[in-house]
């Protein structure tokens, strides 16, 4: 059942990331990266939203991936061990995408 929820991480993440990518987010408060510099200014949002709307599609491709290899190959591992090994790998993922972002936003 864990495997499952995180593959659902995964397909969220995915899609989270396409609308960023394509630049179809406006600059708000609710839904992108987010800090006054990128809000403030819609070249700096399109660009470091683009950059971390492929990281979350990228993201979201080795959550499914490493969710679907602990199911295809039954490691024996317990419950407890799946999520926390799905829970680093995200959070590894997830501070990724933020470092990237804030050094794109340190180049402008």
């Amino acid at each position: 059942m864990i495997i499952i929820i995180f593959i659902f991480v995964g397909a969220l993440e995915i899609l989270m990331g396409i609308p960023l990518m394509y630049g179809k987010i406006k600059p708000n408060w609710f839904y992108g990266f987010r800090l006054p510099k990128t809000v403030s200014n819609k070249e700096i949002w399109y660009e470091v939203n683009k950059q971390t709307g492929r990281d979350f599609m990228v993201s979201g491709m080795i959550i499914i991936i490493v969710s679907l290899f602990l199911m295809a190959f039954n490691l024996n591992f317990d419950v407890v061990a799946m999520t926390t090994i799905q829970i680093f790998i995200l959070m590894v993922l997830m501070a990724t995408i933020i470092a990237r972002g804030l050094l794109l936003i340190k180049k402008f």
